[in-house]
């Protein structure tokens, strides 16, 4: 399974295309590629969707269990800002009440390398879909790939390996405007 920080957005849409024909009631899992236009359909309930930021990395994005205008970013790196295109990306998404949208970073597992943000993003979009929080999870990370390889094979998304965690606080919350370029 060819699945670098780079150059992985097929293994990523077709995960987050098995996460969608299971789990059809949770908006977003759009494929990767609509972002480079700001072309995402905007997402007006609960939605989970992976971005890649700088052409070199792969966070997961949710709105699962926020208030409107808030959404949750889990990034294995634990960067704790995003480039101002990945901040449209997600104006571009979302539909707020406001003209502010909140980032809530969550203190996720960090990989241990400089290869697996995308199997991470996965597998918090896949955490998400099931109904589990990714900031109380620790993912088997000696068993990531060849397990995304088996979910891939078999044509059906599950959980992956993982043991709970103590509950995690966010790193940090980070609010700003919209300005609507229309």
């Amino acid at each position: 399974l060819l699945l670098t920080c780079s150059h992985n957005d097929s293994v990523i849409n077709a995960a987050q295309k098995l996460l969608k024909a299971r789990h059809s009631s949770i908006g977003g899992l759009q494929n990767t590629l609509l972002a480079k236009n700001m072309q995402f359909q905007i997402e007006r309930e609960n939605f989970v969707q992976i971005l890649n930021v700088s052409d070199s990395h792969w966070i997961m994005i949710a709105n699962v269990g926020c208030v409107p205008g808030e959404v949750h970013v889990y990034d294995s790196m634990g960067h704790t800002d995003i480039p101002q295109e990945v901040k449209q990306q997600i104006a571009a998404m979302i539909l707020t009440p406001t003209n502010k949208i909140t980032l809530i970073f969550e203190s996720v597992q960090r990989q241990h390398d400089s290869n697996n943000c995308g199997v991470f993003a996965i597998a918090f979009a896949t955490s998400i879909c099931f109904s589990a929080n990714p900031s109380n999870l620790l993912y088997d990370q000696t068993c990531l790939r060849s397990y995304l390889t088996k979910c891939l094979e078999s044509g059906m998304m599950e959980p992956f390996p993982a043991k709970e965690r103590k509950a995690q606080r966010p790193y940090s919350r980070v609010q700003y405007e919209v300005f609507c370029s229309c």
